[in-house]
């Protein structure tokens, strides 16, 4: 998280963000991010796909 405070959401519920913290999701998972102030919430992400 770059900015702000928020929720990131998925099956198995909400978890509390911040700025400065590193969310780390299954590449199957269904997510999105709530933002829980008027500050702006924003996000760096990151995926790739391994191949063996």
């Amino acid at each position: 998280m770059t900015s702000g405070y928020g929720q990131v959401i998925t099956d198995d519920g909400a978890l509390p963000i911040k700025a400065g913290d590193l969310v780390f999701l299954r590449p199957d998972r269904t997510h999105h991010l709530e933002n829980l102030t008027n500050e702006i919430l924003s996000a760096l992400s990151i995926s790739w796909m391994a191949t063996r």
